[in-house]
């Protein structure tokens, strides 16, 4: 008859062993947090592995951040969410409530050169819009249609004598074959006058007059109620517009800019510092809090594989001794 303790004490030394021994294999990762030395000999194992590792942990984790969990498509997608596109509605809404709920008589002094900012700021797509338009094949013959009736008109002013010797010399005719040219050159001049830096001077001076004149007319009505007064109560208001115009150009510039957006921002090197940066006690915490449950079964099932290992100790002695 053995004795019990021949049955026990193996399994009960083994799980023991297996629980401890994991236990400790989970605590080198995190400890000690700086390398120990003994007469200058550095100790074997320290510092931790994630100390000792963490610029390389770090990388890799940005890597793997910036290549599958925030890339130009994903961050497209989530553009695309209608939660996202009301947030920056809403966000909006609320910026842009300020100025259309601001008196009149005080635009000069708040808003005037925030105005001017963004009138020189777009000035040049505005511009190249424009050249655009007058360019388009109906505009252009529309145009030219208004340049003979304009022609039409003159020479009808004329005396007869004068109309006599426009039309014995056909100077009629050769004007009417030349307006496309003449189109051509007044749409050059035009485009010019655009481009030039006086033009774009004149233009935005003359905004800020015209916005100067309302003032001075409706001195005590915001922006709001100025609109509303050209507005059918059927549509949509001019502020819920804005807000729409607004956030439709923002995510607009978001999608075609996303993929150069995150190469501006390196979401790698953003990851990686951060993480690079973190206390390695606060990230041992972190850590620990996420998986203090799967840590702790990995300590029970190492005490479990250490029992059974010395269970099959006392097996293989009593198969030995048989």
């Amino acid at each position: 008859m053995r004795d019990p303790l021949f049955w026990l004490l193996p399994p009960i030394i083994g799980g023991a062993i297996g629980y401890l021994t994991n236990a400790v294999a989970i605590k080198m990762l995190f400890r000690p947090l700086k390398e120990k030395r003994v007469l200058g000999i550095r100790i074997p194992f320290t510092p931790g592995i994630l100390p000792r590792q963490r610029q390389i942990l770090a990388q890799s984790i940005g890597s793997m951040v910036e290549r599958e969990l925030l890339t130009a498509e994903i961050l497209r997608a989530r553009l695309a969410s209608p939660d996202v596109k009301d947030g920056i509605r809403s966000a909006l809404q609320n910026y842009t409530e300020k100025f259309f709920t601001l008196p009149a008589k005080n635009w000069p002094e708040k808003i005037m050169d925030y105005f001017l900012i963004g009138a020189d700021t777009m000035y040049p797509r505005a511009a190249i819009a424009l050249s655009r338009f007058l360019r388009k094949k109906e505009v252009r013959d529309n145009i030219e249609a208004q340049c003979r009736i304009l022609l039409s008109r003159i020479i009808l002013k004329m005396n007869m004598l004068q109309r006599f010797l426009i039309s014995a010399g056909q100077y009629d005719i050769t004007l009417d074959e030349k307006i496309p040219d003449i189109v051509d050159d007044l749409l050059d001049q035009a485009e010019a006058i655009f481009y030039s830096d006086e033009g774009k001077k004149k233009v935005i001076e003359s905004l800020g007059e015209e916005i100067r004149l309302l003032t001075e007319k409706h001195p005590d009505l915001n922006l709001e109620e100025i609109l509303a007064s050209e507005e059918s109560q059927n549509e949509e208001n001019a502020k819920a517009r804005f807000d729409s115009f607004l956030t439709e150009q923002i995510l607009n510039t978001a999608d075609v800019q996303a993929e150069s957006l995150l190469t501006t921002i390196n979401i790698k090197k953003l990851v990686s510092d951060r993480i690079d940066s973190l206390d390695m006690l606060r990230v041992e915490r972190m850590i620990l809090d996420v998986l203090a449950g799967q840590l702790w079964w990995i300590n029970v099932f190492g005490g479990i594989l250490g029992a059974l290992i010395g269970f099959s100790q006392v097996i293989l002695s009593l198969f030995l001794s048989a």
